[in-house]
């Protein structure tokens, strides 16, 4: 699952070369311990929303999926952003 830590440029440009890497690297770990927090409960974050009656569909062929719905990334991107989007995606092809 993606994650991303937002922060306002011109706040983190305020701040001290060494405290900006220290941000950084906390937001780093911050993003991984999310990542394995999300994992462990997803299964039973799905199974909750199927007894509720959601149909959750399986994608078997993640690539067809891909290539089908690129159009909708197109058409967004600008409104999304660019950067973040692909920062998106590649996050999720991990």
């Amino acid at each position: 699952m993606p994650s991303q830590c937002l922060c306002q440029k011109t706040s983190l440009i305020g701040y001290l070369k060494i405290n900006k890497k220290a941000i950084q690297e906390a937001s780093r770990k911050a993003i991984d311990r999310q990542r394995k927090k999300v994992a462990l409960n997803e299964d039973e974050v799905l199974q909750r929303i199927k007894d509720v009656g959601m149909q959750v569909n399986e994608i078997s062929n993640v690539e067809l999926f891909r290539s089908k719905v690129a159009g909708v990334y197109d058409e967004y991107s600008e409104a999304i952003g660019p950067d973040l989007l692909n920062n998106a995606l590649n996050q999720v092809s991990k």
